[in-house]
């Protein structure tokens, strides 16, 4: 019923029946069906706003939108002051609360989301502990691979995936989160057991004013109140303020210092990095087929998510050592040519110069390079 759905929905106003079912969420108008809630948000290119009337024709009983909408000519409308985050909590009632369910472990970040998600993911599974996946490659959902269309999906679609992975059995849930994800509340009312914060570099500009804005729409991550636990690089000059901000215990990872760091310099080459961690459970030896500085960071930021949700130290070097790739980050394509071929996701100034780093240590002749920069986004980053 909408009265369970709008359930400590803050700054709303009903107008209408509140005793009717909601037999679905939708923020697209086209996915409409009969007895759907229909939330008119603003996109990037469009209004939802504009797609009332359509969402009605096709069944919605249902409207979330804004404080100026006009009355509806059939249904219940629900006016919030912001839609998004109404919509957030809306859809966390309607699936149950999804995140209360699962052990969510959220990760966020300019570069390492992905690799950190998959290393996590790669050590649970070899520790037999049941787990999903949301994030820029792919969607895991027990056992099932779904492509994925953002990064963080919107909402409903997050909460759903959750649930799905509720009833799969998952324990554990990693979820990558984007800065636009937390800008548009579209994690809003999940729970999450540990967040991890890899680093801040310049990407994004074209949606946030700046890096000042940017960095608060990823602290926003660690100042809600929504990870118990948090990891944070400690290198990272982003990363040393938002400690510093922060109250209660962090985790903290680095080459030099941290709660995790190596015992001694990682030795990192083609064959991957090893080296002696320390940890608060115990030292490790890492021995990763991963390679390079930048995922000596990943495996770091990996180990301390892990270690919170208790998988025994022995197990994370385990696991570390099963992860032999991440698709399109580092990923050698071998077709027999003469010559190494390496696919990297790197999209940013400062990815794009720590992959050219670590590749120039592996080869001593002529290293080509061919990479790409969608002119509609961050122009500024081109150069």
């Amino acid at each position: 019923m909408l009265k369970e759905v709008l359930r400590d929905v803050p700054g709303i106003r009903v107008t209408g029946p509140r005793d009717v079912p909601v037999t679905g969420i939708r923020y697209d108008s086209r996915r409409v069906r009969p007895g759907d809630m229909f939330a008119a948000i603003a996109g990037e290119r469009t209004d939802g706003a504009r797609y009332i009337g359509q969402a009605l024709d096709k069944g919605a009983e249902t409207v979330l939108a804004g404080p100026g909408t006009g009355s509806l000519r059939r249904g219940t409308l629900v006016q919030a002051e912001d839609v998004r985050l109404a919509l957030a909590l809306a859809a966390k009632n309607f699936f149950n609360d999804p995140s209360s369910r699962v052990r969510v472990v959220g990760i966020t970040g300019t570069n390492g989301k992905t690799t950190t998600s998959y290393l996590v993911h790669g050590v649970l599974d070899l520790a037999d502990v049941s787990a999903g996946l949301i994030g820029t490659v792919q969607y895991l959902v027990g056992g099932e691979v779904i492509s994925a269309a953002r990064t963080t999906p919107e909402s409903p679609d997050l909460n759903n995936l959750l649930a799905n992975m509720v009833s799969a059995g998952s324990e554990v849930c990693i979820v990558e989160v984007s800065s636009h994800a937390l800008t548009m509340k579209r994690t809003a009312g999940i729970e999450m057991e540990v967040a991890v914060f890899t680093n801040l570099s310049q990407d994004h500009l074209d949606f946030h004013h700046d890096m000042e804005d940017y960095f608060q729409a990823k602290a926003e991550l660690f100042r809600s109140g929504q990870a118990a636990r948090r990891v944070v690089n400690l290198d990272d000059p982003y990363g040393r303020r938002l400690i510093d901000e922060l109250p209660g215990d962090v985790l903290t990872y680095g080459i030099e210092d941290g709660d995790i760091h190596p015992a001694e310099p990682p030795s990192t080459g083609e064959w991957g990095s090893r080296f002696p961690l320390v940890t608060p459970w115990g030292d490790i030896t890492v021995d990763s087929p991963l390679p390079g500085i930048f995922n000596v960071y990943n495996i770091m930021a990996a180990v301390g998510a892990c270690g919170l949700i208790g998988v025994p130290a022995a197990a994370i070097a385990d696991g570390l050592r099963a992860v032999s790739r991440v698709p399109g980050r580092f990923e050698r394509v071998d077709r027999g040519q003469p010559f190494a071929a390496i696919v990297d996701y790197a999209h940013t100034p400062d990815a794009l110069e720590n992959l050219l780093l670590n590749v120039r240590e592996l080869t001593p002749g002529r290293v080509i390079t061919v990479f790409g920069c969608g002119g509609d986004r961050d122009a500024a980053k081109r150069p």
